[in-house]
């Protein structure tokens, strides 16, 4: 019993100090509110003498917080302030309502005064705005039962928020002066639809349901590289390799001057027809420059001709088996030979 007692009296006393110790804060901060209210700092004032009220709710201390908000402007709040300190005024015993029969003749006329300057703001939500959007005023949050109807408000400048569950804040501002009266429709934004994700291939698949990574194939037997159905495939031209090119304008090249050669050919043997006919030359010796020509001729062209139409073969065949080729080089050496009355052209090379 004694233990007991003793731990009752400790417990009684740290409440008295802990009680003590909050009424002091609470009249420092109300001695600093009065100071300021008097000195015209009512944005300092009044959070500090509402603040002692919340530490030690007195109705003397409520009467002083609505006269701070009336004077810096706030008739609603101060009009709230004024309604609430009346209501405690009426359930006082007969004693303490003559000691605050003064104020409380205060409080009844400023409340009456004020009350048709105080605005009135109406918040409305789209027709088509989702269930569950949570609305704020000047941060205080706005119930859904109070949405639409016309609501005692500050003069000044208020901040409207709107947010739909999982969408962005939206922000608005309202400016109300005396007596006036708005309806504000909010705003609301739907949150925005998450990206479609990709549905994977058969093969991304398979390998995630055997809990290998993506890039890894199924099996090991076997790897095999597939072409990008995607790409667009390489054009002809692209495929046949440049030496083919070469070999083959070479080749024209070689071809047109075998050709110039025949027609040289041609013109010796229609001269050698007119001036020597029948193996007899008009002049002794005519038959010497004629026979040097055609010999030349017969020779250079079949060379050159030779060496043509080889470069346009070999062009060919490069042209051919380069198409589709998938990067490998492909080597080749050519060797163009020519010989008194011959000619023509070795080739070696990878297909």
């Amino acid at each position: 019993m004694q233990h007991s007692f003793c731990g009752a009296v400790a417990f009684v006393f740290l409440v008295l100090v802990t009680t003590d110790a909050r009424g002091q804060d609470a009249a420092a901060l109300f001695e600093k509110g009065v100071d300021e209210m008097e000195a015209g700092h009512f944005d300092v004032a009044c959070p500090a003498i509402a603040q002692s009220q919340q530490l030690d709710p007195r109705p003397g201390t409520l009467f002083t917080l609505a006269e701070c908000e009336r004077q810096a402007g706030r008739i609603a709040t101060s009009v709230t302030h004024y309604a609430e300190y009346l209501r405690q005024v009426e359930g006082m015993t007969p004693g303490l309502k003559k000691k605050h029969k003064e104020r409380a003749e205060i409080a009844e006329t400023e409340r009456k005064a004020l009350e048709p300057n105080i605005p009135r703001l109406v918040l409305v939500l789209p027709a088509n705005a989702p269930p569950g959007v949570l609305v704020t005023r000047d941060g205080a949050e706005v119930d859904a039962a109070s949405l639409g109807v016309a609501l005692p408000v500050d003069p000044g400048e208020h901040v409207i928020t709107s947010r739909v569950p999982g969408g962005p804040l939206v922000e608005q501002r309202v400016t109300l002066a005396k007596k006036e009266t708005k309806t504000l429709q909010l705003e609301v934004h739907a949150p925005k639809e998450p990206a479609q994700e990709k549905t994977p291939s058969a093969p991304a698949a398979e390998s995630a349901a055997r809990g290998l990574p993506p890039t890894q194939p199924a099996t090991s037997t076997a790897q095999t590289s597939s072409p990008d159905v995607t790409r667009k495939p390489a054009s002809d031209t692209q495929s046949i390799p440049g030496w083919a090119w070469g070999v083959g304008l070479g080749g024209l090249a070689a071809l047109g001057v075998g050709v110039g050669f025949a027609v040289d050919y041609g013109l010796v043997r229609s001269a050698v027809a007119k001036d020597c006919a029948g193996g007899t030359c008009r002049e002794p010796g005519q038959a010497d420059p004629y026979i040097a020509r055609w010999n030349r001729d017969v020779g250079l062209a079949a060379t050159f001709g030779t060496l043509g139409a080889v470069g346009i073969g070999v062009a060919v065949i490069g042209a051919v088996s380069g198409r589709g080729a998938t990067g490998r080089e492909r080597a080749a050496a050519i060797a163009p030979w020519a010989a008194p009355g011959a000619g023509g052209v070795s080739f070696s090379g990878q297909f």
